[in-house]
């Protein structure tokens, strides 16, 4: 799944990156992989809800394209 269409996308591959999901949820993780329909593949994930206090940790995961609200690189 790393076929990237973007070469603004591409630039984010293997860096940090905060999403924010639908139903105020946030994923924090690795970019490493995107395609066509934005897709996005996640490594070392935490994913948290407003509704609980403790974020849940993932080794990797898959955010389908049409939950993302946004998408920014965290500088670490």
């Amino acid at each position: 799944m790393t076929v990237v269409f973007n070469p603004e996308m591409k630039s984010l591959l293997q860096k940090q990156v905060r999403i924010t999901i639908n139903q105020k949820r946030e994923a924090i993780g690795t970019l490493v992989g995107i395609d066509q329909f934005m897709n996005l593949s996640l490594r070392r994930v935490q994913i948290k809800a407003p509704f609980d206090p403790k974020p849940v940790v993932v080794d990797s995961c898959v955010i389908r394209g049409a939950s993302v609200l946004s998408l920014e690189a965290i500088n670490t």
